[in-house]
């Protein structure tokens, strides 16, 4: 029998067992979805569910890095288990318990070994715990009554919070950082391809099974002439959009970064993918994310001969999408849409209507109507208020409505705190392999911010769990400036 800490050592994050540790839950997980396609049976699916998930607790216990990136994955992944099930079983309570459950062993480990748990207090910290504060003194804001809606939303940014020292904790050096962007890709690529799979074969049984649950829903991902927008694993083709979108850009980056020519060209063919799946979702405010992180990058690195080349190349192509005599094609047409004049498309101007409509109530309440007031969650929590009839858009004017102009005015110089540091550090460096994964970085939070305009790209999972992972990129990154393996860039 080999000893606790021969095993122990097998399933180790470190140089090969990583990739161990992954090929042996693909090859379950392959075994289990062809009993479950041979079985077709919900119990089955139950008991694969709870087998899988008890394999992966076994090795989260034995290291949090495990359960690190398992609960990544379970955020791109959740929402399409909930469809296999006809969405009787939430999963997003039990990501959040698994990230409470990761700080938990990570605090009990450090106690047990009696290391002190060391959390580097950054002004992003600080400015994320300011947020956070505020968030909880929302709770006295006497036009909302709902006190569980509240809680809702508030235990959810505290588990945010929890996500964000783990992920200090485990981005301790360069190497992990450059695995952390290879894993995020790598979920972003399959989950385009899933996306682009249903655009190319169809949705399979359990998806249309959804759809059909709720003819309001078909409604919604509907677009004339252009069939059901696609949304791949995740909850909705606006999410879905998005996170393509804010990935694209990342890997866009990455493609003039320091590295060989193999991993460029890999990135090149991901990037294609996720293009045509960011497309296939219909999601206008994806496009213009692009545009926009595209555009940060070349200012931020126009000093450079590669960069100039990839700003001709991006308005040669960004022209030919636009203005080429192709009328056929309902992706291209759909994307031409979130560049014309706004005022002839209809939705904007619905959009428009709703916020000025608002503006009264926005100035007349400096705190906002309370948490969980606005949309579906005002219907539920809060239906002595008016305020869940009116669709909240996009995050900037859901914030705005709950929690005020004081709280809007926080949100935009928190990002601004960030896209700082992000830019600082940036020209800070000195070493070509931590300026591009800031570049890529600050690109890609640009984006989601630009993007939180018209949809909710920050706070809805799996996003939000890419950007407070993202935010411990920046903390640590720049302490990487000496650091040896630095001159490995190939590693």
């Amino acid at each position: 029998m080999p000893s606790l800490s021969k095993i122990r050592a097998s399933l180790s994050f470190h140089k090969s067992g990583r990739w161990c540790v992954f090929l042996i839950l693909v090859c379950v997980a392959s075994i289990l979805a062809g009993i479950i396609g041979l079985t077709s049976s919900n119990i089955g699916i139950l008991i694969a569910v709870i087998a899988l998930g008890g394999i992966c607790f076994l090795l989260i216990i034995q290291n949090i890095e495990i359960g690190f990136y398992f609960a990544l994955a379970l955020g791109f992944l959740y929402a399409g288990v909930s469809r296999i099930f006809n969405n009787e079983y939430n999963l997003t309570t039990p990501l959040l318990l698994l990230i409470v459950l990761l700080f938990g062993i990570w605090i009990l480990k450090g106690a047990l070994k009696k290391d002190s748990v060391k959390v580097p207090w950054h002004p992003i910290i600080l400015f994320d715990l300011v947020m956070s504060a505020y968030v909880a003194l929302e709770v006295f804001n006497p036009v909302a009554a709902s006190i569980p809606g509240w809680l809702s939303i508030f235990w959810q940014g505290i588990v945010y919070i929890l996500f964000l020292f783990i992920a200090l904790h485990l981005l301790s050096n360069i190497k992990k950082i450059r695995f952390f962007f290879r894993f995020i890709f790598g979920i972003i690529f399959i989950t385009a391809l899933y996306g682009c799979i249903q655009q190319w074969l169809g949705f399979s049984s359990s998806d249309w099974r959804w759809l059909n649950t709720n003819p309001r829903i078909i409604g919604l991902f509907s677009l004339p002439g252009e069939g059901i927008r696609k949304f791949s694993f995740l909850t909705d083709p606006a999410n879905y959009g998005t996170m393509m979108a804010s990935g694209l850009v990342g890997m866009l980056v990455l493609m003039n970064g320091p590295f060989n020519k193999k991993k460029k060209i890999l990135l090149g063919l991901m990037a294609v993918i996720t293009f045509l799946g960011m497309s296939y979702s219909g999601t206008r405010t994806a496009n213009v994310m692009i545009a926009a992180g595209v555009c940060v990058y070349i200012l931020m690195t126009l000093y450079k001969k590669s960069t100039q080349i990839v700003a001709i190349s991006f308005c040669i192509i960004l022209g030919f999408l636009l203005y080429a005599p192709i009328h056929n094609n309902v992706t291209i047409n759909r994307f031409r849409t979130a560049f014309v004049n706004p005022k002839y498309d209809p939705s904007f101007d619905v959009r428009l209507h709703n916020r000025r409509m608002m503006q009264p109530f926005m100035h007349q309440h400096p705190f906002g109507a309370g948490i969980s007031t606005v949309g579906a969650a005002g219907q539920k929590y809060n239906p002595q208020l008016f305020l869940g009839n009116v669709p909240p858009d996009g995050a900037y004017f859901n914030i705005a409505l709950e929690q005020g102009w004081i709280g809007l005015l926080l949100t935009f110089a928190f990002a601004i705190c960030i896209l700082y540091y992000c830019v600082h550090y940036f020209y800070q460096s000195r070493n070509e392999e931590i300026r591009i994964y800031y570049a890529a970085i600050t690109a890609m939070l640009f984006s989601m911010y630009l993007g939180a305009y018209a949809q909710f790209t920050v706070t809805s999972i799996p996003q939000s769990l890419i950007y407070f992972s993202l935010l411990a990129c920046i903390i640590k990154l720049h302490t990487f400036e000496v650091a040896p393996e630095l001159s490995k860039l190939n590693s």
